[in-house]
C-alpha cells in the first residue's frame, strides 16, 4: 500500500504528467520530430529541471585492448531510479508495438548488429557494432529507429563523467554569462540551432526494477530485469564494445535486489 501511494504521488508530479502527455505526431517528417524533441528539451530545462535530480555515485572507465568507455552510475533522487550512463552506447528504447518493425529493419543488415533485451514495458536495443561516435546525428538515428521519445528526452538530462568534469571547470565562469544571457533572451527569439548546440544525448540503462512490474498483478514476474530477446544484423561486431555491453548487464545483476524504481514511464 505504501509503495502504491508513493508511486501515485510521483505520477502526479507536474514533470511526469508532462512526459505522459507528451505527443509527437507519427505522421511528421523525421526533421519535424527531431525539432519537436529539441524544443521539448529546452521547455523541460526551462520549467521542470528541478523535478529530475540525480546523485552521482560512481564515475569509472572500462578499458579493454586500449579502448576506453567512460561511464557513470547515478541515482535519480525523486524516483529512486539507478542508471548506468555512457555517452558512447547507442541505445534505442522500443515500445512493444514497434519491436517487430525495428527487428525487420535490421534483421538482414550488413552494417549494423544489435542485441535486444525484453523488459517489463518494452524492449531495449543496444548496438554492438557501432558507438555514438560512428553516428553523425544520434537524435535523428533514434527517431528513425522508433525510440520512445520520453526516454530520448530523459537522456538529454543525464551526464557522463567527462561532462561532469567539464561542468565543474566551467560553472564559475559560465554563471555570470548565463545570468545575463537569460535576461537578454526570450524563448521565442532563440533559434533552433541554439537548442541543438545546448544539449547532448547521454545513453542510459536502468538498473533496478520498476514498481509498475511489482504492482501489476497480471505480470509474470521474473528474477531477471532484462531478458535476452534477440541478436539481429550481420554487421561486424565491435568486440570491445560487445564486452562492455556484457559488463553493463553484469551491473544489472548486482542491482536487481535494490529498492524499486518509481519512474512512471
Amino acid at each position: 500500500m505504501l509503495r502504491a501511494k508513493k508511486f501515485s504521488l510521483i505520477k502526479n508530479r507536474k514533470f511526469y504528467k508532462f512526459l505522459r502527455q507528451l505527443y509527437i505526431d507519427c505522421n511528421d517528417s523525421t526533421d519535424e520530430k527531431c525539432d519537436s524533441i529539441i524544443l521539448y528539451t529546452y521547455y523541460i530545462s526551462f520549467y521542470y529541471l528541478d523535478d529530475f535530480c540525480y546523485d552521482f555515485i560512481k564515475n569509472k572507465t572500462f578499458s579493454i585492448n586500449n579502448v576506453a568507455f567512460d561511464y557513470t552510475i547515478q541515482k535519480e533522487i525523486y524516483t529512486d531510479t539507478w542508471m548506468f550512463t555512457c555517452d558512447k552506447l547507442l541505445v534505442v528504447y522500443i515500445n512493444t508495438d514497434d519491436i517487430e518493425e525495428f527487428s525487420l529493419s535490421y534483421m538482414f543488415s550488413s552494417i549494423y548488429r544489435f542485441v535486444i533485451y525484453e523488459t517489463y514495458n518494452g524492449y531495449i536495443a543496444i548496438s554492438i557494432s557501432h558507438t555514438t561516435d560512428d553516428i553523425d546525428d544520434v537524435l535523428r538515428f533514434s527517431i528513425m529507429n522508433l525510440s520512445n521519445p520520453k526516454y530520448i528526452l530523459m537522456s538529454y538530462f543525464l551526464k557522463n563523467n567527462n561532462q561532469i568534469q567539464d561542468d565543474q571547470i566551467q560553472d564559475g565562469q559560465d554563471q555570470d554569462d548565463q545570468d545575463q544571457y537569460d535576461q537578454d533572451q526570450e524563448l521565442q527569439e532563440i533559434s533552433l540551432d541554439y537548442f541543438k548546440n545546448v544539449f547532448n544525448i547521454c545513453s542510459f540503462i536502468i538498473l533496478n526494477r520498476n514498481i509498475q512490474s511489482v504492482l501489476d498483478e497480471d505480470y509474470q514476474k521474473s528474477d531477471n530485469l532484462y531478458k535476452l530477446y534477440d541478436i539481429i544484423g550481420y554487421g561486424d561486431i565491435n568486440h570491445e564494445l560487445y564486452k562492455f555491453v556484457n559488463f553493463v548487464f553484469d551491473y544489472v545483476k548486482v542491482f536487481k535486489n535494490y529498492p524499486n524504481s518509481y519512474l512512471p514511464m
